[in-house]
């Protein structure tokens, strides 16, 4: 029984990782289309206004 449960922690680790992979590049593809689009909000540390870029 402990093998199985061993054999089943070790699948589902590396599900996690593909799929942890699958949505990084995913982010990564759908980034760069849309990075004209998107703008980066932070407030300033000197001011503290918030700026976009």
């Amino acid at each position: 029984m402990n093998n199985g449960v061993l054999y089943n922690g070790k699948i589902e680790i590396a599900w996690i990782l593909l799929t942890g992979i699958k949505i990084l590049f995913l982010t990564k593809v759908v980034f760069r289309r849309y990075a004209d689009r998107i703008y980066i909000c932070y407030p300033e540390q000197d001011s503290g206004d918030i700026v976009c870029h």
